[in-house]
């Protein structure tokens, strides 16, 4: 044994580590300021989010840190805004205490005191600008507009550089196709300052390959991590596309900038594989449908259905002809009377 090696911690001995050094020498309170991500108020009534601040192009999140509010902070910032709760985005200052240790979030700050500095941050304004851009130009529903093969033979695919878990669902789910189909992926970052740029680059790359249509699909993660989807690189390469984007990010309540300009924007990567195989299974379905046949000793033909004013001027056109049939029949038979006598 190297008698030099440092002796191992288990995680949770780092974690408890780390906490005592910050009580020793860090401040009694930290003061931060920054854009509430992912705000939800536990049924314990903590309040928990990110505080994020944005990248220097304004493209992303640079950094998050995690923040608990207790219940007693969390009805007064109600009771501030009118019973309303936080909004989501919006700039706020928290004070508290660095807590380390925590199973889910390693770090975090703990409030003693929060208020909301602007309801409306940067990134909600940035969001809105672009939205605007791309509807006053056309190009938010111009990928949209294009035509999504029934039967993709060829798919593009953009995944997650790090975490197997949407990837594996999306192919997973795709393995149900009912036809061959060929896939080029992309992996690359989602999350992080470096995202929005490498999206772009991984889909219009993708288009290049004379693929069908390019599917984008990621797992579940932190609200933040949705940032790179509302910057305008992925916005507008995905607006500007000549392929058909299929977005299969992982959330349920957030809607992105990405979102509005897709072809189709879905819930989840395995949300995205169903969307191709059912079509491929109902074009398939459809073009294996037996036709009815009319046997050939048949033939069958539309006859259109006269006017009712047609129909009552031929009945009075037949009524002098069945009088002289009928009065022919009564002399032949007054002859036949006759020379039987």
């Amino acid at each position: 044994m190297n008698p030099e090696a440092p002796s191992s911690k288990g995680v949770s001995a780092a974690l408890r580590d780390i906490d005592v050094l910050l009580a020793a020498h860090g401040p009694s309170a930290w003061t931060v300021s920054g854009t509430l991500t992912g705000w939800s108020v536990a049924r314990n009534r903590w309040g928990r989010g990110d505080l994020c601040e944005t990248s220097t192009t304004g493209d992303g999140i640079a950094s998050r840190l995690p923040i608990a509010i207790p219940p007693a902070i969390v009805t007064q910032l109600r009771h501030r805004s009118g019973g309303e709760d936080l909004p989501d985005r919006s700039d706020v200052r928290v004070t508290g205490r660095i807590e380390v240790g925590d199973r889910w979030n390693p770090i975090r700050l703990v409030a003693s005191t929060a208020e909301v500095i602007d309801p409306e941050s940067d990134l909600i304004r940035t969001r809105r600008m672009l939205t605007d851009q791309l509807r006053v130009s056309g190009a938010l529903d111009r990928n949209g507009t294009l035509v999504l093969p029934d039967v993709v033979a060829r798919l593009g695919l953009v995944s997650a550089a790090s975490g197997e878990a949407g990837r594996r669902d999306f192919l997973l789910r795709l393995g149900n196709h009912p036809t061959p189909i060929d896939v080029v992926e992309r992996r690359t970052a989602m999350s992080g300052p470096s995202a929005p740029s490498a999206i772009a680059e991984a889909i219009d790359d993708l288009a290049s390959c004379a693929v069908e249509a390019i599917v984008v699909c990621r797992g579940g993660g932190a609200a933040s991590d949705l940032s790179a989807f509302d910057a305008a690189p992925v916005a507008t390469t995905i607006a500007l596309s000549a392929v058909p984007i299929i977005l299969g990010v992982g959330h349920s309540t957030d809607r992105t900038v990405a979102d509005l300009t897709a072809h189709t924007s879905v819930a989840t990567p395995t949300a995205a594989a169903d969307v191709l195989v059912d079509r491929a299974l109902a074009a398939r379905t459809s073009s294996t449908r037996a036709p009815v046949l009319v046997p050939d000793r048949y033939s069958v033909a539309a006859v259109p259905a006269r006017p009712a004013e047609a129909r009552r001027d031929a009945g009075r056109q037949l009524v002098p002809v069945a009088c002289i049939v009928v009065a022919l029949l009564c002399i032949a038979l007054l002859v036949a009377i006759v020379l039987s006598r």
